[in-house]
């Protein structure tokens, strides 16, 4: 199974695929997929939260994603979760109230890995 890791704000969400590297000091590494903004004019909009769910499911969907790790602020968490469970019922979900949406891929992967249980270092944990 793949994991998708969405890392959502306000203003935009990023979708990531966690990748195996074989034959490397670093197994694992995180590959940004997609962006997507809400509003050009940094309005929030209402439907922001589902636009992002149909994506990530359609990306789940189609290369088998289980589970898919939801990094948010607690204020955006709520509609996308709502979304993401209706979009996806048969897939765990992770979420993780916590805003890691500035960050890149390498320091994303470190900081999941911290608030996450690993079995080993340099290894996200299979849920």
């Amino acid at each position: 199974m793949n994991t998708l890791i969405i890392v959502a704000d306000a203003q935009r969400a990023r979708l990531f695929r966690l990748a195996h590297r074989a034959a490397s000091p670093d197994p694992v590494e995180l590959i940004e997929i997609d962006s997507i903004q809400n509003a050009p004019d940094g309005d929030a909009t209402p439907d922001f939260p589902e636009r992002v769910a149909v994506h990530a499911a359609r990306f789940a969907r189609h290369h088998v994603c289980n589970p898919v790790i939801v990094t948010s602020p607690p204020a955006v968490s709520r509609g996308l979760l709502l979304e993401l469970e209706r979009q996806l019922p048969q897939t765990y979900i992770l979420p993780l109230a916590r805003d890691l949406s500035a960050l890149e891929p390498s320091a994303l992967l470190l900081s999941l890995e911290r608030s996450l249980i690993r079995p080993e270092p340099g290894h996200l944990p299979a849920v």
